[in-house]
């Protein structure tokens, strides 16, 4: 397996990736699928620096989509999206393509990586927490009519 810098060539590869994970994210929030799909994925896409393509045996297997932020002279990195194929779970290919991703992260100047996860997805949350990551913020929400 190999972890490297994403290119424009591999979107085509990633994007159906993309839908696949935002389809996933619906099931646990109805609508959100279509709020993503508001904005073309492409240029999701080319609007983050740090973003990485996932590959074994020649092909694209998952993908890291996050940024670097600079707030008064402090900087993080967000993760905003993991995906990995679902063959491929469970198996280390995660954390490995994480590891990469805190190092790309740290050598652009980054001291922590901060992400949002809907508690609602079990698997995440449990990726992350072995990751190391510890809740800080809680984030909630309530529809209104």
């Amino acid at each position: 397996m190999e972890v490297r810098e994403m290119t424009k060539e591999d979107y085509e590869a990633i994007y159906p990736k993309m839908e696949e994970l935002y389809e996933e994210h619906s099931l646990l929030r109805p609508g959100y699928y279509d709020e993503i799909k508001s904005v073309e994925l492409f240029e999701l896409l080319d609007a983050s620096n740090l973003k990485f393509a996932v590959i074994d045996d020649n092909r694209i297997i998952g993908f890291i989509r996050g940024e670097l932020v600079d707030m008064d002279g402090k900087k993080f990195a967000v993760v905003h999206d993991v995906f990995i194929d679902k063959l491929h779970r469970n198996k280390g290919t995660g954390s490995t393509a994480m590891s990469f991703f805190y190092k790309k992260a740290r050598s652009a100047g980054a001291t922590s990586v901060r992400l949002q996860v809907d508690l609602r997805n079990a698997e995440a949350v449990l990726f992350w927490r072995k990751e190391g990551f510890e809740t800080t913020h809680l984030k909630m929400s309530k529809e209104i009519d």
